[in-house]
């Protein structure tokens, strides 16, 4: 049986490049992670790093 990853669909729906596909499959996990933590809301040094440039509506 063969199955497609997530890279693999992203690459062939986008035709991104090795290092695209990367960029939005990391940022999407952060955004993720921002997101079920709750970080946007705390104000701590760690969570402005971690969110600086992402917004959330």
């Amino acid at each position: 049986m063969t199955t497609t990853g997530p890279a693999e669909y992203v690459r062939g729906a986008s035709g991104g490049s090795e290092q695209q596909v990367q960029e939005f499959l990391a940022l999407g996990m952060v955004c993720h992670l921002i997101a079920s933590m709750g970080a946007d809301e705390v104000s701590a040094p760690w969570t402005r790093t971690l969110s600086a440039g992402i917004r959330h509506s």
